[in-house]
Order: C-alpha cells, then structure tokens, then sequence
C-alpha cells in the first residue's frame, strides 16, 4: 500500500483526500485498516503513515467525501479522526487560510461553526490556542460566530502536504461516534 518507490507514483496520479490521526503504537495497524476499506473501490489508493505526528495521508482518484463515507462504513479501529480534504493550502499566511475559509463557509452558508485546528509545525508555526483565538477573532470580523454548540466543525489541519481545511458536521470526525453508531448507539 504504502511502499516508498510505489507511494510517489501514484501520489502523482492521485490526490491527497483524507487524513486520519492515530496513536503512535497503532500508526501501522491504522494504515492497514484504511487499506482494507478502500482497496476494493480504489486499486491504485497510497497509504502513507507518518510517525512523526501519528497521521496517516490517503492519496486516491476518489472524492474526498467519497473516501470518507467507504471508511466510516465499518469504522476503523485504530484510527481516531478522520477528515476528508475539502481544501489543500501549500501556505503559512494565516490571512490567505482566512479567505479560503471564508470561501467555503459563504459557499455552504454557514455563520456559525464550531473551530478546531492543529497546528503540527509543518506549514503553520503557532501554538494550537494561539492560533485558534487568531482565527476566531479573524472571522468574528467577517461575522461568522464561534461556538461549542453549533452544529458544524470547522476543521484546520496543519499536514505534511500543507494545511486541511474542512467543514463538518460537529464529532464527525471521530471513529468512536461511527462505531456506536453501527452499534445502534445514539448520540
């Protein structure tokens, strides 16, 4: 799935479509289990782990969403998060991650969303509480409301193949609240 000769090429071929994060001790065992839930829809999907921050990067030709939803299916268990890459942004200017995320929330038509970054010194070199009051305050200014209670996440991933933005419905992003579901769990 993953080896280093075989993951460039098609690397090229594909796009990076969703990230999962893990614990270090299971980042292989993570892989393995992405591998398994998209191998049948996508023969050529690459697989990497990154040992660095316990994350994994899935390149396929399928939609972001698309790879989402065959994972959550039967939910994998090594792996903690799950977030389809919406947008890709090979920059450190917060300001331009501002516009794009201003972009997809008036695309969508959303004003209040409920903000989560993670900050892995990739691309963005501030501390995750720094750099959550930057962006609150910045889109407070644009008139798109933070809070706990809404209904969607705004997710900001600081990756190896530079940040992730993405908009989702709040704790959808967790494994743990897919396998409760399949187990008739509601939440």
């Amino acid at each position: 799935m993953s080896g280093e000769g075989g993951a460039e090429r098609t690397v090229k071929a594909s796009k990076l479509k969703l990230i999962a994060t893990t614990d270090p001790w299971s980042l292989e065992r993570a892989v393995e289990e992405i591998g398994d839930a998209l191998y049948p829809r996508d023969r050529d999907v690459c697989i990497i782990g990154d040992s660095k921050y316990p994350l994994v990067y899935v390149f396929t030709a399928l939609d972001a969403w698309e790879t989402f939803r065959y994972l959550v299916r039967e939910p994998p268990v090594f792996v903690k998060r799950a977030v389809p890459v919406e947008l890709l942004l090979k920059t450190n200017s917060i300001d331009e991650i501002i516009l794009n995320i201003l972009n997809v929330l008036n695309d969508k038509g959303i004003n209040t969303i409920s903000v989560e970054v993670k900050p892995r010194r990739y691309w963005i070199n501030i501390n995750e509480k720094k750099l959550n009051k930057i962006i609150v305050y910045k889109l407070k200014q644009y008139n798109i409301r933070n809070s706990r209670k809404s209904v969607y996440s705004l997710k900001v991933e600081d990756t190896l193949y530079g940040v992730v933005i993405a908009l989702m419905k709040y704790g959808s992003d967790r494994m743990r609240y897919w396998r409760l579901r399949r187990l008739g769990v509601n939440m």
